[in-house]
C-alpha cells in the first residue's frame, strides 16, 4: 500500500493502532471481562448543575479499582502488556517492556458494586449528606464490564451550634477555648469532615506557639449530636483525655540551647563533640560546641530564635531550621528536643545538629544549544566555591565561562560570536550595613551581595565589547513567595571597538556601539505563588527599576544635544528603565496548564543620553520570546531591514521600549513527553525618531505594529532537565503594508518554499516562562 501524503499515513497508523488497541479483550480467558469504568449520576440534589457535575466526577474518581489508563481513548499500556506477554524472570527485554510501558488488565471480577456503594455513601456522608444512598448495577458487553450508579443525596446537614469543652483543673482546655474566635466551624455552615480535620490541625498549630510541644491534632475529638433536629447537628470540641500522654498537657519553656556545627553522621546515630568541649556562649543565650573553631558565633545569631526562659514556639523553631538550611553551608540540619528531668518546671533542652557540606567545591558544566536562524552554540563554565571563607558562612565564588555561537546556513547572515566571562562573588548571610547591626525577621536569612564581573563579547570580524561590572547590594525574602533585590551601588564600564574585516558583508554597527560608564541603583521585586504551593490559579510577577546617572546628570545640567558632560573623564548614561513581567498559570488538571505572560519595558533616556546603552536595550524574537521570528531581528516598530534595504544592514535590532504577550497550552502526551500550542505577540520601539530606522519610534498607533506568531512544541521532561523543541511561524508581520500584515491565510506546510521562509525551529532548556 502506498500513501500519497503524510496525512494519509497518519490516518492509516491511527486506524491500525485503534484496531490493535480494541483487541485487548481477546487476551482474556473464558468467563473473564475487562473493567472499563463507571458512571455516577446524582438524581436528586440541592446542588446546582455545575456542583452536581463536579460531585459526580469526584465520586467516579473515588471508586476502586481504577480502570486501565487510556490515551486518546486507547488502552495502549494494556495493549503493550498483552502483546509482550508475561516475562519469565525479573530481567530481560520482556520484563523491561512490562515494567516501563505495560499495565496488567483490570478485570471485571476485581470490581465489587456493594463495596463501591459504601465508598459513595461514606464520601457523601463526609460532605454532610448523611442520608445519601447509592444503588449500583453492572453491565457486561463484549467482555467489557461497566458499572452505573444512581445516587440520591438528600439535603446537607447544617451546623447548629459549636461548643468548646473547658475543664476547671486543666489550663490546656482554656487555651483551646481561647482560640474559638478563629475557628473554622461556623454555625450555619454545612457539615464537612475535611473542615473538622483542618480545625483540629489549626488548634494544634496554635497551641504549639504557646509552648505545647507534645500536643498533636490526634488529641482532639469533635463530637457530633444529630438529635437536635432534622438536617442539623451540634458539634462539641473536646480532648481525648484517656489517650493523651501527660507531656501533651503542659507548656514547656526553653532551657539550654546548644549548637553543634560539626556534627558527623555515623550509622543510625551521630557523633557530636562533648557538650562542654570548647563552648562558646553568645549574648542571646545559645551556646556553640565547636572544638575546631570553624564558625563565628555571629553565623548562628541570625538563625537562633529561642532564648532560655521563654515558651517553646513552633514558628520560631521553623524559622531557625529554615535559616540554618538556607545558609547553604550545612549538608544536613536537624534538631533534638528533650525534657529536663527531676525539676518542678516543665523545661526543654534543644540541640541543633549541623553536618557541614564540603567547604570547597569545584564544578564543571558543559552544554550546547540550537537557535533559530540556523545557528548552533556551546557553553562551558568552571566554578570554584568556598562555603565558609571567613568563618561566617560566606559563600565565595569564582566562575570562568565561555561560549561560542556559529551559523551553518540560512539566508540572513550574522557573524560568529564568542563570549568569555570571569565573575567573582561574595555572598554574606546578613545585612552588612556600616555601624548598624541588623537582625532581620522572617523565615529566610538576608544576604549581602558583592560581585565583580568581566565579560567580553566578540563578533568575529566586526566588533568586540568589554564590560566591567561591580555592584554591592542586598537580597532578602519576606516569605517563600516574595523576594527583594536592592543594589544601591552598581557600576558598569563599557568599551566597544569596531572593525569590519569582511568585505563580502558590510554591516552597520552604530546601534551596538557604546563607550562609557553606567552608574546607578537597581531594585527588583519578585512574587511567585507557586513557591508556596501549586494550586489551580498561580501567579508570577517580576518588577525591576534600573537607574543611571540621574543625580550626576541633573547636577551638571547635562544635555546630549548641546551640553554633553563626562564623569571621571568618561561619557555616562542617563536614563530610567522600568520593566514588569506578569505571568498567570491556570491548572485545568495536574498535567494540563494554560500559561500566559505579559511583559512591558520602557527605557526613558534624557539629559546626557539620547537612547539606552545597547547592553540595556530590549529585543524580541527567539526561543524565549516571539518563537516564530528570528532572535533580535524583529522591529523596531514597522522597520524591517531586509524588506526595506534589500539585505541585512544590522547584526541585531534593539529598542528602548518592549511590549510582549504570550499564551501557551501545555499538556501531557505520554509520561515524560509533553506537548504545547502557543501564540506570541509583541515588538520593540525606539523612544525617539531615528533616520536609520524609519518607522521605528513609538507612536499612538503602536498597536498596529505588533508582530504575531503561532506554533507547537514538544517538551522532554526528565525531571532534572526539560528539553524544549518549538516550531513557530509568523501570522502577522508588522513591516508589511497596512491591510496586508496578517499572513495566516498564506500558511501552507506542504510548500517547501513557505517552510524555508517562515518555519522557525528552536531548541532550548526549560520552559519559556
Amino acid at each position: 500500500m502506498k500513501f500519497k501524503n503524510g496525512i494519509s499515513f497518519i490516518i492509516a497508523c491511527s486506524m491500525l493502532l485503534l484496531f490493535t488497541a480494541c483487541s485487548n479483550t481477546k487476551y482474556l480467558a473464558e468467563g473473564q471481562s475487562l473493567y472499563v469504568g463507571s458512571d455516577v449520576e446524582i438524581e436528586d440534589s440541592v446542588l446546582t448543575k455545575k456542583e452536581r457535575k463536579s460531585m459526580e466526577s469526584e465520586l467516579e474518581s473515588a471508586l476502586r479499582p481504577k480502570p486501565n489508563k487510556t490515551f486518546l481513548g486507547l488502552r495502549i499500556k494494556l495493549w503493550i502488556h498483552n502483546v509482550v506477554g508475561e516475562p519469565k524472570s525479573n530481567k530481560g527485554l520482556k520484563y523491561w517492556m512490562q515494567d516501563k510501558f505495560g499495565e496488567p488488565p483490570v478485570l471485571g471480577s476485581d470490581f465489587n458494586v456493594e463495596y463501591n456503594n459504601e465508598i459513595i455513601e461514606n464520601y457523601l456522608g463526609n460532605e454532610g449528606f448523611l442520608h445519601a444512598s447509592s444503588i449500583g448495577e453492572e453491565e457486561i458487553k463484549k467482555k467489557k464490564k461497566k458499572a452505573y450508579f444512581k445516587v440520591k443525596t438528600d439535603k446537607q446537614s447544617i451546623i447548629n451550634d459549636v461548643e468548646f469543652t473547658v475543664y476547671d483543673t486543666l489550663q490546656l482546655s482554656k487555651h483551646i477555648k481561647n482560640t474559638r474566635e478563629n475557628t473554622l466551624l461556623k454555625e450555619g455552615d454545612a457539615y464537612n469532615l475535611n473542615t473538622i480535620k483542618k480545625e483540629r490541625e489549626r488548634i494544634s498549630e496554635t497551641l504549639k506557639t504557646f509552648g505545647y510541644y507534645y500536643f498533636s491534632p490526634n488529641h482532639i475529638l469533635v463530637r457530633a449530636d444529630t438529635s437536635v433536629g432534622t438536617y442539623k447537628m451540634d458539634l462539641k470540641v473536646d480532648l481525648k483525655l484517656g489517650e493523651m500522654p501527660k507531656e501533651a498537657m503542659y507548656q514547656y519553656k526553653m532551657n539550654e540551647i546548644l549548637v553543634f556545627p560539626n556534627y558527623q553522621l555515623q550509622g543510625n546515630r551521630g557523633r557530636r563533640p562533648s557538650r562542654y568541649a570548647d563552648t562558646l556562649s553568645h549574648d542571646s543565650g545559645f551556646k556553640i560546641i565547636d572544638p575546631s573553631h570553624s564558625f563565628k558565633s555571629a553565623v548562628f545569631y541570625q538563625a537562633m530564635q529561642f532564648k532560655p526562659g521563654e515558651y517553646y514556639d513552633k514558628r520560631k523553631q521553623n524559622i531557625s531550621l529554615n535559616r540554618l538550611i538556607s545558609l547553604g553551608t550545612f549538608k544536613f540540619v536537624k534538631n533534638e528536643f528533650s525534657i529536663v528531668e527531676d525539676i518542678d518546671e516543665h523545661l526543654l533542652d534543644v540541640h541543633y545538629l549541623l553536618t557541614p557540606a564540603p567547604k570547597k567545591a569545584f564544578n564543571i558544566e558543559l552544554g550546547g544549544f540550537g537557535n533559530d536562524g540556523n545557528r548552533l552554540g556551546s557553553r562551558a563554565s568552571i566554578t570554584w566555591r568556598n562555603r565558609n571563607l571567613l568563618k561566617g558562612a560566606e559563600l565565595f565564588t569564582v566562575k570562568v565561562s565561555g561560549g561560542l555561537e556559529k551559523q551553518y546556513g540560512g539566508e540572513l547572515k550574522r557573524p560568529d560570536q564568542y563570549n568569555v566571562g570571569v565573575e567573582l562573588g561574595l555572598n554574606i548571610p546578613k545585612f552588612l550595613v556600616p555601624f548598624i547591626p541588623i537582625k532581620a525577621s522572617g523565615m529566610f536569612i538576608p544576604r549581602t551581595l558583592i560581585h565583580v564581573n568581566y565579560d567580553m563579547n566578540l563578533r568575529k570580524d566586526y566588533s568586540i565589547t568589554n564590560v566591567y561590572t561591580a555592584n554591592f547590594g542586598y537580597n532578602w525574602k519576606e516569605d517563600a513567595a516574595k523576594e527583594h533585590k536592592l543594589f544601591p551601588i552598581n557600576v558598569s564600564l563599557v568599551h566597544t571597538d569596531t572593525f569590519n574585516k569582511n568585505p563580502d558583508f558590510e554591516v552597520n554597527l552604530s546601534n551596538l556601539f557604546y563607550n562609557g560608564i553606567i552608574i546607578g541603583p537597581t531594585y527588583e521585586y519578585t512574587y511567585n505563588s507557586q513557591l508556596k504551593r501549586t494550586q489551580k490559579h498561580n501567579f508570577y510577577f517580576n518588577g525591576r527599576a534600573d537607574l543611571s546617572g540621574n543625580i550626576i546628570g541633573l547636577s551638571q545640567r547635562a544635555n546630549f544635544e548641546n551640553n554633553p558632560k563626562k564623569f571621571l573623564g568618561m561619557d555616562f548614561a542617563q536614563y530610567v528603565k522600568l520593566q514588569a513581567d506578569f505571568r498567570y498559570y491556570l491548572h485545568f488538571t495536574k498535567e494540563s496548564v494554560l500559561a500566559a505572560r505579559a511583559f512591558g519595558g520602557w527605557g526613558i533616556s534624557y539629559g546626557n543620553s539620547s537612547q539606552l546603552p545597547n547592553i540595556k536595550q530590549f529585543y524580541v524574537g527567539g526561543s524565549n520570546s516571539l518563537r516564530g521570528f528570528q532572535s533580535r531581528l524583529v522591529g523596531p516598530g514597522s522597520y524591517h531591514e531586509v524588506s526595506q534595504t534589500g539585505g541585512q544592514t544590522f547584526i541585531e535590532m534593539l529598542g528602548d521600549i518592549r511590549l510582549e504577550a504570550n499564551l501557551e497550552w501545555r499538556m501531557q502526551l505520554y509520561k515524560f513527553l509533553k506537548g504545547a500550542l502557543f501564540v506570541d505577540a509583541g515588538n520593540i520601539w525606539l523612544q525617539r525618531p531615528n533616520s536609520k530606522f524609519p518607522g521605528g519610534e513609538i507612536t499612538k498607533d503602536f498597536y498596529k505594529e505588533i508582530a504575531v506568531n503561532a506554533g507547537l512544541g514538544a517538551r522532554l521532561d526528565f525531571s532534572i532537565l526539560i528539553l524544549r523543541l518549538d516550531f513557530g511561524f509568523p501570522i502577522r508581520q508588522p513591516w508589511l503594508p497596512e491591510g496586508d500584515r496578517w499572513t495566516y491565510k498564506y500558511i501552507d506546510f506542504r510548500d517547501s518554499e513557505w517552510r524555508r521562509s517562515n518555519l522557525i525551529f528552536n531548541i532550548a532548556i526549560g520552559y519559556p516562562f
